[in-house]
């Protein structure tokens, strides 16, 4: 993409963004987050969703969580049902075990 002058889009980020999540490749998925950033590219709520989804399938809650709050107040992003979903979800898998 950089040898033809194309410039990422945010829907391309997040695609490699969850790619990443989804395959177990936390430290690639957390640099494509960081890359997003330093393409001045800022995230959405797909975005810090998928962090919060992968951060919940480690059983980093805390880290989640984090994401959840930074997003609504630093970045002025509300979070979707989805991200509640997925913090409920993880912390139920918590409490049964």
């Amino acid at each position: 993409m950089q040898k033809a002058k194309l410039r990422p889009t945010l829907s391309y980020y997040n695609a490699l963004l969850d790619m990443y999540c989804n395959i177990g490749r936390v430290k690639d998925a957390l640099d494509i987050f960081d890359k997003l950033n330093e393409d001045r590219i800022e995230p959405d709520v797909i975005s810090y969703t998928t962090l919060i989804k992968l951060y919940c399938s480690l059983g980093e809650l805390g880290d989640a969580e984090e994401v959840q709050l930074n997003m609504q107040r630093k970045y002025k992003v509300r979070p979707g049902l989805r991200a509640y979903l997925l913090l409920l979800d993880a912390y139920g898998k918590v409490s049964v075990a």
